[in-house]
């Protein structure tokens, strides 16, 4: 199983946000008398989402037989290559609207791996469900899928 690519979110975007959402438990606190429980927990969920971000990262394996994709710290989406009924290139989610955005969204009949704006593909599998992922080296899968 090769690592084919690995893409984290900006850590530009990270900083920024994590300030912001820092920012508001420490304001709430200035402006309303607010009971130590609440302080605490307004501060941890900040904390806990800058965590998650940290961590978060989309993966992309190719092993003989299968690709392999992965939003961490989502589980691991498998998909033999006998599944799949047909890839093709698009160039972001929703393509042609350039969308900014780091995320994973899993929907009846679709599976969205989107790590902003660029090139991407859609897997289509047999059973008639889609995979819509955001890569880089789109033509490398196709190449080896068919």
């Amino acid at each position: 199983m090769q690592l084919l690519e690995q893409r984290k979110p900006s850590t530009t975007v990270i900083k920024v946000v994590g300030a912001i959402i820092v920012m508001i438990p420490i304001i709430i606190l200035l402006v309303v008398d607010v009971p130590l429980s609440a302080l605490i927990l307004l501060l941890l969920l900040p904390l806990l989402f800058l965590w998650f971000m940290w961590q978060s990262s989309m993966k992309v394996w190719m092993g003989d037989d299968e690709i392999v994709l992965q939003m961490a710290p989502f589980p691991k989406q498998y998909v033999p290559f006998k599944s799949i009924m047909a890839i093709h290139e698009h160039m972001t989610y929703p393509w042609a609207i350039g969308k900014r955005g780091w995320g994973y969204k899993k929907s009846p009949g679709v599976t969205v791996y989107f790590t902003g704006k660029g090139p991407g593909v859609v897997i289509e599998l047999k059973n008639k469900n889609a995979i819509w992922l955001s890569t880089r080296k789109g033509d490398l899968i196709m190449q080896v899928v068919r």
